[in-house]
């Protein structure tokens, strides 16, 4: 079970991956045994970021020095970007703690079947 930032972080993380490396290119998540090019995964979390929540947008975001469930519910409202992807980039960039459950409780929980092709 993932939530909605989840997705579509990865959705553009990888569709990045298609528009500026190449379709020939093949690029696995692994733990460990596996060289990946820093660079290249970099700028596909550079892209994935943008696409959820613009630099402009962030700049306005970060610039907040305290977060609260109403900051969190008047910027998602203004902006019109859902809470949960607006709490997921601050805690991607360690603004606020993951363990926070008044935080996580904006996060949307989707949950995609098994599919057999």
């Amino acid at each position: 079970q993932k939530d909605a930032n989840a997705f579509w972080f990865t959705f553009y993380h990888e569709l990045a991956h298609i528009l500026f490396h190449g379709k020939k290119d093949f690029f696995i998540d692994a733990k460990e045994g596996i060289n990946i090019n820093k660079e290249k995964e970099e700028k596909a979390d550079s892209f994935a970021s943008e696409m959820l929540i613009n630099k402009k947008v962030m700049k306005v975001l970060l610039d907040q020095s305290i977060y609260v469930s109403s900051s969190i519910s008047g910027f998602s409202e203004k902006y019109k970007i859902h809470p949960g992807i607006i709490v997921s980039q601050l805690q991607r960039l360690k603004k606020i703690p993951y363990n926070r459950k008044t935080f996580n409780n904006f996060k949307k929980h989707i949950e995609i079947p098994n599919l057999t092709l």
